[in-house]
């Protein structure tokens, strides 16, 4: 058996310990996280892919009605090589 200042020492470590553990463990849940959560980012990005799934951007000034097999467009067919290669 303890005896004297001995066991009051280990008694209070004891006690030291487990309240250094009790907070250790409670203080993560306690925790404020203001950012969005993992499920609203994980929603926003799939349904970013859901309209867009293939990653193609639509080029609003491109007019590729009228003309004939005559007419060339540099412009429009430099835009359509550059996204071929760089998507």
């Amino acid at each position: 058996m303890f005896t004297g200042a001995n066991h009051y020492r280990k008694i209070f470590s004891a006690a030291v310990s487990c309240v250094v553990l009790a907070l250790v463990w409670i203080e993560p849940g306690c925790t404020v996280n203001d950012g969005p959560t993992t499920r609203n980012a994980m929603a926003e990005h799939q349904d970013e892919a859901i309209k867009d799934p293939m990653g193609y951007h639509v080029m609003e000034d491109h007019d590729i009605s009228g003309g004939g097999i005559s007419d060339f467009n540099k412009k429009g067919f430099d835009q359509d090589v550059h996204d071929f290669f760089n998507p």
